[in-house]
């Protein structure tokens, strides 16, 4: 439970530093396009570095595995 809430809270600070940083409007819709692009972009490279950093996580914890076995 508490990792999903900071997940949540992660992305939805996240989406408010998207709408500050570009100055974006939600009410206008060629904005809020703008808006959800930027957002997909960014949860997207998030994702691949999660991917990225996990992947180097468990290549680690096999190269430790075979150290240690040695």
């Amino acid at each position: 439970m508490k990792i999903s809430l900071i997940i949540l809270k992660i992305l939805f600070v996240g989406a408010l530093l998207i709408v500050h940083n570009q100055n974006l409007h939600l009410s206008n819709t060629g904005e809020r396009d703008l808006f959800i692009e930027s957002y997909f972009a960014w949860v997207g490279s998030m994702t691949e570095q999660g991917i990225k950093v996990t992947s180097m996580l468990l290549n680690l914890n096999g190269c430790l595995q075979k150290i240690l076995k040695n």
